[in-house]
């Protein structure tokens, strides 16, 4: 080809692996790189390259790789490591070679996973303790706190305890909603809606005694971490106005 469709080519495919690279958040970048570092150190010290697609048995290397992942000794934080982090860690050294065109060498002539690292990652499985569930905010807690903001009749107090009933009502993962994320950004005004009946209400224009008539409001996700955008989570008018879903964004 001409030095110019050269240069052009090569223009776009910088442009290209910017974009790819944007498909991930910058922490989770951070994270895989880290991992890959790891593992490439862990081949070097057998004298090996860190890509396996020239490797007579790769799914030796990975299950070795996870057995030292599971009991810390190559975990990030040193110590031993539940079955899903050891599954993550091995997607992230995978993931290294499928970026460079190369084979997942977790998969099989037949393009599944191994058996061997199916059956590993199932012991691990058995073997981890049960989950510690993240359980939603009490609902006394919430009534109290309502409780407190009467009892200071503040504007700031009352709308901390609408927030609160808000995170309640229409977020179900408590406490994400608090934190900064890439994958996410915080709800805006317009991202609220009330509804009369089926009719959205002008919230912007329309009169105090109008809104208060409300009897249905939704809230749109327009960005999420499990990257659906433009979810909308709706709820009716309930008969206690101190905690209501359609009274707290009222």
């Amino acid at each position: 080809m001409s030095p110019e469709e050269l240069d052009d080519l090569s223009a776009e495919l910088g442009i290209i692996e910017v974009t790819v690279a944007r498909g991930i958040t910058t922490e989770r970048s951070r994270s895989r790189d880290a991992t890959f570092q790891i593992w490439s150190d862990f081949r070097e010290q057998f004298g090996k390259d860190p890509y396996l697609c020239n490797e007579h048995n790769p799914i030796a290397w990975m299950l070795f790789y996870a057995s030292r992942v599971r009991s810390g000794r190559l975990a990030k934080g040193g110590q031993p490591v539940r079955s899903r982090t050891v599954e993550e860690e091995l997607l992230a050294v995978t993931t290294a070679h499928t970026l460079l065109g190369y084979k997942d060498p977790r998969h099989n002539e037949t393009g599944k996973i191994d058996y061997r690292l199916q059956l590993l990652l199932k012991a691990y499985t058995k073997e981890d303790p049960p989950p510690q569930r993240v359980k939603p905010v009490p609902v006394p807690l919430l009534i109290k706190a309502y409780n407190i903001a009467q009892a200071r009749g503040t504007a700031k107090s009352f709308a901390v305890a609408d927030m609160m009933w808000l995170g309640f009502f229409f977020l179900g993962r408590p406490g994400e909603y608090t934190a900064k994320s890439e994958d996410s950004s915080p709800f805006r005004a317009c991202d609220a809606t009330l509804f009369m009946g089926d009719r959205p209400i002008p919230y912007a224009t329309a009169s105090e005694e109008y809104i208060k008539a409300s009897d249905f409001a939704t809230m749109e996700f327009t960005t999420q971490k499990n990257a659906v955008r433009g979810e909308v989570v709706g709820h009716r008018l309930t008969p206690c106005a101190n905690s209501c879903p359609v009274s707290s964004i009222q």
